[in-house]
């Protein structure tokens, strides 16, 4: 069995969704790795569908959502053009539809365990 290339990227998020991810992950005692690829897969069996404020590009904008906090994920080669794929569609960019998947699945755990 041959092994896929792994394509490793960066995207940004908020520093809220940062805090969020982090306490989520220590709550749970998931690694980082195991969290993102759950977050892609649940993502990409979804709608695919991104907020149309984390495509706005015009940091003057007043409904421009600020990223600062710069993350690495590591994507298989399919993983990597189902993104792709998802961001033609969507008129954006890979790493928002990244943002987006990490994002959902942020608010479903929290939603799971804080209720």
């Amino acid at each position: 069995m041959e092994a896929q290339k792994k394509i490793i990227t960066t995207y940004k998020v908020t520093r809220s969704m940062f805090i969020i991810e982090h306490r989520l992950l220590k709550e749970t005692g998931a690694s980082l790795v195991a969290f993102q690829k759950k977050a892609i897969a649940t993502f990409l069996r979804g709608d695919c569908k991104v907020n149309p404020r984390l495509k706005i590009r015009a940091y003057t904008d007043p409904d421009y959502v600020r990223k600062t906090v710069r993350e690495q994920i590591i994507l298989t080669e399919a993983e990597n053009e189902a993104l792709e794929e998802v961001a033609a569609d969507e008129k954006t960019t890979k790493t928002v539809v990244i943002f987006q998947a990490m994002l959902n699945f942020c608010e479903m755990q929290a939603r799971l365990l804080w209720g």
